[in-house]
């Protein structure tokens, strides 16, 4: 099947080193293909200097589709040995994401106890709920940089810079896919260092 080439933008390097690759292809009979975008994001991801990159598009059925796709990708290269998917929103509720992250790695949250010395006044100011937060981000990031195979978490609907600590992923240990409909939110905000453009 012949493809027409519908509009393209060269990849180029900002000052802050970040790709921005536009890719949009259409076939013949109106469907569209983003074979490209596919394979830009798969080059992305084996490259050893890369830890995060961006997809701008919609948050629906489409984006998640191409999203399965990755991982379908991914996963028959070998590439990752886990992969967590969860949905940032607006408003973050971080105790909903911590609990969907530990569940997808399999992992269990030591019990707080009431009177611990775990945060030697790290937190000042903080209520017991957000403190028991932070150390349920901590006992993840342990877990991440200790326990788990290579993981590739996916970020969905990102709105404005999110602090990845308070959910306990550091990019040190794993890699990042984050999705958002501004590409502002994903280049300037996040720094991700490749952001690839799904719109049509």
């Amino acid at each position: 099947m012949s493809h027409q080439v519908l509009e393209t933008k060269p990849a180029s390097l900002d000052a802050c080193r970040v790709l921005r690759v536009h890719c949009r292809y259409q076939s013949t009979n109106g469907r569209v293909s983003r074979m490209l975008d596919l394979e830009g994001i798969i080059e992305a991801l084996s490259d050893p200097n890369v830890y995060m990159i961006g997809v701008c598009g919609n948050h629906d059925d489409r984006m998640g589709n191409h999203l399965d796709t990755v991982v379908r990708r991914v996963t028959r290269e070998g590439l990752f040995g886990v992969f967590v998917m969860v949905t940032i929103t607006e408003k973050p509720n971080l105790r909903r994401i911590l609990d969907e992250i530990a569940n997808q790695l399999g992992f269990s949250y030591q019990k707080i106890e009431k009177k611990t010395n775990s945060f030697r006044g790290v937190f000042p100011g903080k209520t017991k709920k957000n403190k028991d937060l932070s150390e349920y981000a901590r006992q993840l990031s342990d877990k991440i940089r200790t326990d788990q195979p290579k993981v590739l978490f996916i970020l969905r609907d990102l709105h404005t810079k999110f602090d990845l600590s308070t959910i306990g992923v550091d990019h040190r240990f794993c890699k990042l896919i984050i999705t958002s409909q501004s590409e502002d939110t994903l280049s300037n905000q996040m720094n991700a260092q490749r952001t690839f453009s799904l719109r049509l």
